[in-house]
């Protein structure tokens, strides 16, 4: 049914979070309208993957068939995952709209992630690779437990930089800590701005900046360097802090420049 052209307009519902609106017509036609794209994205290293208007230009185009629930991101490839099923696309292979993979699970999908070689979904009671207190380190190449590491309290999220040697760990006590597996070392962060209020982190994907990191919340970005000296060890230092845009969420850090996304 076109709208435009169409004389015997009958009715129009519109869904309680306006993004959805159908149009009916006398002779039975119905038309539903999209008003609104969900906002979400996700980063792998210098690569972003947001969902995003189809008329807007990219670089890179993948259509896909449903509306998604959540996407990730790898070096060579996106996720698309809603309810409980996962399809996977190989952003090399364009003017393909065809998965290179999919799959469905017991129960709905959560998270996903991607790196090289490897998929990790995360459902419930599945690849929960540690308890609400632990942190474990799992060795892909050996394929075995390298480290495991008791928290004080529950853990809220983890945030491991490029290379996995250094994790951001964010707890239900709203506390913030850098743990190293190499060596066990723990360094709490300062008290800066509302830390109730974080949302994630953000490790510089630049070499020579990789001892850089940021925490932020709905506000402000705040900016930490990890220091290294020979006489008093490693230690978090408080850089600075700036606001951060309305509506904006950052996505990737690389060489002190910050890509946000911007939730419409």
């Amino acid at each position: 049914m076109e709208v435009d052209t169409e004389k015997d307009l009958s009715q129009i519902e519109c869904s309680i979070d306006g993004q959805l609106v159908a149009v009916a017509a006398r002779g039975g036609g119905l038309s539903v309208y999209l008003t609104k794209m969900p906002s979400m994205g996700a980063a792998f290293g210098d690569t972003v993957a947001v969902l995003s208007s189809l008329n807007q230009q990219r670089s890179i185009v993948i259509n896909i068939a449903i509306e998604p629930s959540l996407i990730a991101v790898g070096p060579s490839h996106v996720a698309v995952a809603t309810n409980n099923r996962v399809w996977m696309y190989d952003v090399h292979q364009l003017g393909s709209n065809q998965p290179v993979a999919e799959g469905d699970y017991l129960s709905t999908v959560n998270d996903v992630k991607l790196n090289d070689e490897h998929i990790c979904v995360v459902m419930e009671g599945k690849a929960r690779l540690h308890r609400a207190s632990y942190l474990v380190f799992f060795s892909i190449a050996e394929w075995c437990v390298v480290s495991e590491y008791r928290h004080t309290s529950p853990i809220r999220q983890i945030h491991p930089d490029a290379d996995g040697l250094r994790t951001a760990i964010l707890d239900e006590r709203t506390d913030t800590w850098i743990y190293s597996p190499v060596d066990d070392s723990m360094h709490k962060l300062p008290a800066i701005g509302s830390a109730v209020h974080y949302k994630s982190a953000l490790w510089e994907t630049f070499t020579i900046d990789r001892d850089t990191f940021v925490v932020y919340d709905n506000t402000s970005i705040y900016v930490y360097l990890l220091n290294r000296s020979q006489i008093e060890g490693e230690s978090v230092i408080y850089i600075g802090s700036t606001k951060l845009p309305f509506a904006h969420t950052p996505l990737m850090l690389s060489k002190s420049t910050w890509d946000l996304f911007l939730k419409i």
